[in-house]
């Protein structure tokens, strides 16, 4: 008679919980390391201080600011960068589009965007366009060469100042809410299709009510806290979400600014507290939905 509970529960558990958890551990770590790289490109020197080194090795790691001056042929940008001119070869890149908060750092918590594409998949850009970059740099015949499309290349297009650049991507470079990502946008889908189907086999078998009723909840649990009374809880969920995103963006910060490790230890523990708070505010949501919910369909089925 349980059986049909289980199968819901266990695939609520394994499509709304076990696969967008997975799905938010990869793509934490994958911002983690865009941060780990632009960290890394802080510490290279720019293309003016690599002279030597590109005199006697002809190739050199390097950080390369500056805007592009002309497009070259097929995948190619010149870029004009500390007074030099740098062919940049851009087959295969990875490019980095960042660009600034709807309103300044002191009207709010506002966060620029960075979005992550593909090269050949980005449609124009223009003269002007403002470029950080770092790699490997090369020296040939006078010209200096830069391969984007490299593994440890770092390129990132934006509209800021060069000297906020660093400090921009680090505060930006995570996802809005790692929960929320493609990967949990198929597996609710799917789930949503396994559940919907373990719920219809119930109602066609006349299962009890209440047993109907805990399996079409668990069908549709990821909808119920966007539903009221519960809607209060996810709108404090959301609200902290981004005081917890803010606060670690602050402790990056102060981590790479090597300021007091208090510092960034107080950034720390606030945004744990503002996750926990978070995470309350969707569980208490669910649960008094789900409650709700059970209560009603029994009555109703």
């Amino acid at each position: 008679m349980f059986a049909p509970v289980y199968a819901a529960f266990i695939s609520a558990l394994v499509f709304y919980v076990l696969i967008p958890v997975i799905g938010a551990f990869i793509v934490r770590e994958s911002w983690r390391a865009f941060r780990r790289s632009v960290i890394w490109s802080a510490r290279l020197p720019a293309i003016e201080e690599s002279w030597q080194a590109l005199r006697k090795e002809d190739s050199a790691d390097a950080r390369v600011e500056g805007e592009i001056e002309a497009l070259g042929q097929g995948d190619e940008l010149w870029l004009r960068a500390q007074g030099a001119t740098i062919r940049m070869r851009m087959e295969g890149a990875a490019v980095q589009l960042m660009s600034g908060p709807a309103y300044p750092e002191g009207q709010g918590q506002a966060f620029g965007s960075i979005e992550r594409m593909r090269w050949k998949n980005i449609n124009a850009v223009q003269p002007g366009q403002k470029v950080y970059a770092a790699g490997r740099v090369r020296l040939s015949d006078g010209q200096l060469y830069f391969d984007a499309g490299d593994t440890r290349s770092l390129v990132i297009l934006h509209d800021g100042s060069a000297a906020d650049t660093v400090l921009e991507a680090i505060r930006n470079g995570r996802h809005r809410n790692e929960y929320w990502n493609p990967l949990t946008q198929a597996s609710l889908a799917i789930g949503v299709l396994v559940s919907a189907g373990l719920a219809s086999t119930s109602l066609n078998s006349g299962a009890p009510a209440l047993l109907s009723a805990l399996i079409i909840s668990a069908a549709f649990s990821p909808l119920l806290p966007l539903l009221p009374p519960g809607l209060l809880g996810f709108l404090l969920y959301r609200s902290y979400w981004e005081k917890a995103r803010y606060y670690r963006a602050r402790r990056d910060l102060a981590e790479y600014g090597a300021n007091d490790g208090r510092m960034a230890l107080g950034w720390k523990l606030q945004a744990r507290i503002a996750a926990l708070v978070s995470a309350a505010g969707f569980l208490a949501a669910l649960a008094l939905n789900a409650w709700l919910s059970v209560a009603l369909l029994r009555g109703a089925l």
